[in-house]
């Protein structure tokens, strides 16, 4: 399908005549210190423009899945791999198969706490929902693998069941998928028990320095520290 995000088509120009099926693969995110030359992360540039897909695996099957899906779409498609998620080990099937571009995974299934995600930041978001479990708060976990066709509906349900809402965001928190998700909330007029949170990086370049890299970056720790405030357990 060509229908990009909120249904607007990179073909509408041509009345749908067009099609340009190309995919662009890009390296990003932390892991070796190359500071904001390689460690930035452009998705939300990319997203803001109506027809092309920015597409962000989190698991080697899903990245196959979803890189099958995004060379046979006929849409321009921007395919982002974090480099954290390169060490990653996962069972991936040898036969072809697809995973549909803007398909929305519930990676674990809780009841207090919602997290969404994409990329890297559902490793992050898994290992809180471990930590968590220790301490008897139950996460869902819900893996955006396409940040710019979002199911809001999904998204909804769950922070219905739980009340609490956080979005981790490996990515500058000023105009992310974080405040676009948490904007998505405040328009339906959902009722939480407490504020939305996005947990995302500071407005500023990605450090070169290892030490000022490592503390630049969001830890499980300091979201399941979240977490706990939010149940009001601090």
């Amino acid at each position: 399908a060509n229908v990009s995000h909120k249904g607007v088509s990179h073909s509408f120009k041509s009345g749908g005549k067009s099609r340009m099926p190309l995919t662009i693969r890009g390296l990003i995110g932390s892991g070796w210190g190359q500071g904001p030359q390689h460690a930035k992360t452009l998705h939300s540039l990319f997203a803001s423009i109506p027809g092309i897909r920015v597409v962000i695996p989190s698991s080697p099957s899903e990245a196959k899945g979803l890189l099958m899906a995004s060379i046979f779409s006929n849409d321009p498609v921007i395919f982002l791999e974090y480099r954290s998620l390169y060490k990653s080990v996962e069972h991936v099937p040898q036969k072809p198969y697809f995973i549909k571009l803007g398909t929305l995974r519930k990676r674990i299934i809780g009841k207090d706490i919602t997290i969404v995600g994409s990329g890297s930041s559902i490793l992050t978001a898994l290992q809180v929902a471990s930590m968590a479990k220790e301490k008897k708060i139950s996460i869902e976990v819900l893996d955006l693998s396409c940040i710019n066709s979002i199911d809001h509906k999904k998204i909804h349900e769950s922070i219905k069941k739980t009340g609490r809402l956080i979005v981790l965001e490996d990515g500058w928190e000023y105009g992310g998928f974080a405040s676009e998700i948490i904007t998505e909330v405040a328009i339906a007029g959902i009722n939480l028990k407490s504020s939305p949170q996005r947990v995302s990086w500071s407005n500023s370049h990605v450090p070169m320095s290892k030490p000022l890299e490592s503390d630049f970056y969001t830890t499980p720790e300091e979201v399941l520290n979240r977490c706990i405030n939010m149940l009001g357990r601090n």
